[in-house]
């Protein structure tokens, strides 16, 4: 019963897989968890005499492999939306100073809206910059203090802080 259920999920998560390639993000892990399927119910019927320890060890190492999947695709999506946002801030920083400079040729230098989003504009930037320098100044004292108490990765905890 183990064994069909194995070589029928193992099926599914294949063909699941290979069928929405270009629709999923890391569908190779989905691939990865129904070879491990399959590749257990081969186990399973060429050794029948499997004993009971066996078998829980076979069942473990597979919720261990679905259990990493399912942490690796989750990572990998925080990361990915992570890098698209910094990029994002980044580009919406960096051409800041241009898009206003177009907004104030095509509505007009004395429009009032053009004011009130450049006072908005600035106020923004400030924030960041500000942030940014608040961020670093923490940083480096965790970072400090974590190496004077003689915590493992002191650096690696203050980079953590500066985010």
């Amino acid at each position: 019963m183990i064994a069909g259920w194995a070589i029928v999920t193992g099926v599914i998560e294949l063909v699941t897989a290979i069928a929405l390639r270009r629709e999923i993000e890391n569908e190779w892990m989905l691939v990865l968890g129904g070879l491990v399927s399959v590749i257990f119910r081969v186990v399973l019927a060429v050794l029948p005499g499997v004993g009971l320890l066996s078998l829980v060890w076979l069942i473990g190492l597979y919720a261990l492999v679905g259990a990493v999947r399912v942490l690796l695709s989750g990572v990998a999506g925080f990361l990915s939306n992570l890098f698209l946002i910094l990029m994002i801030m980044l580009f919406l920083l960096a051409d800041g100073p241009a898009m206003m400079e177009r907004l104030r040729s095509s509505a007009g230098e004395d429009h009032p809206r053009v004011g009130r989003l450049t006072f908005g504009g600035q106020s923004v930037v400030r924030q960041f910059g500000l942030r940014a320098v608040v961020n670093v100044a923490t940083a480096a004292g965790v970072t400090i203090l974590l190496f004077v108490l003689g915590v493992d990765f002191p650096l690696v905890w203050g980079v953590l802080t500066f985010i």
